[in-house]
């Protein structure tokens, strides 16, 4: 079995940290079921990433394979696209075949067209998508376009968790 490339970072598995997060990322886990689009928006320390990680970690289990979910910052993702070469082709190949694919820390990237590619590309062959976003909603519309959360949430039963409402 090929190795995964692009693991869940380790700090983002682990369930007893979800008792300092935000209540609502226990309940992202008890809502998303592997085979929807996700949005998590929120401030630093809310439980975006954790939330994301231990779903894909209960998915990673379920399908009985532990790159079933792939997962990449959005700032690493616009610089492998900026690059050329044929190892940066195949990763970028890798990323868009993942059956859910977490955009980790979107938002920041300074080229957000590469991010707005695969999550476009992603929608038309129907893989889930789940990105992280410390903007609130609103700046992320401005910054994306509003398309861009239809795309991510139109696969299957989207969910969108705002941990910036109180």
């Amino acid at each position: 079995m090929k190795k995964n490339l692009y693991p869940i970072p380790k700090r983002y598995t682990d369930p007893s940290k979800l008792v300092l997060c935000d209540p609502r990322a226990k309940g992202f886990l008890g809502d998303w079921d592997g085979r929807s689009g996700a949005a998590l928006f929120g401030p630093t320390k809310a439980g975006k990433s954790l939330a994301a990680g231990l779903g894909c970690l209960r998915v990673n289990k379920r399908e009985n394979s532990e790159s079933w979910c792939k997962w990449v910052r959005a700032d690493y993702l616009t610089c492998l696209v900026g690059q050329k070469t044929q190892s940066a082709w195949e990763q970028i190949s890798e990323l868009q075949a993942a059956r859910v694919l977490v955009i980790d820390e979107m938002g920041y990237e300074p080229w957000p067209t590469s991010v707005l590619m695969f999550i476009g590309d992603r929608h038309d062959t129907e893989r889930p998508t789940i990105i992280t976003c410390g903007l609130e909603v609103s700046a992320f519309s401005q910054r994306y376009a509003d398309a861009t959360l239809r795309r991510i949430l139109e696969i299957g039963n989207g969910c969108l968790v705002d941990f910036w409402k109180k």
